[in-house]
């Protein structure tokens, strides 16, 4: 499913226990933007509504995961995005590489 070691998934377990502060299972806004440190505000509201998959007003531990796996997607093609930009020159900089080296004649 997330593809998380065991490892990964307890430390994002007890990460999502500490936010939780009344141990009901669920995040609610003021548990979030209290964990972060942030005050309310309309624009931090929406952050955490965007988080929140079913409306609910909180969050549960599927919906957390979720996130995290999706964060750690992101990470890992902006790292294969990056990789292969090292490693494979853009057309125009190739097109630079064979005239610079006189690869064609004029």
């Amino acid at each position: 499913m997330l593809q998380l070691t065991r490892s990964d998934s307890l430390s994002l377990h007890a990460c999502f226990s500490e936010i939780d502060e009344d141990g009901s299972g669920q995040i609610s806004v003021d548990e979030f933007l209290n964990y972060v440190d942030v005050e309310m505000t309309p624009f931090n509201e929406r952050v955490f509504g965007i988080m929140d998959e079913d409306g609910s007003g909180e969050m549960d531990f599927r919906e957390v995961s979720m996130r995290q796996w999706t964060e750690i997607r992101i990470e890992e093609r902006e790292r294969e995005r990056e990789r292969e930009r090292e490693i494979v020159p853009s057309r125009p900089c190739v097109l630079k590489i064979l005239f610079t080296n006189r690869v064609f004649l004029p």
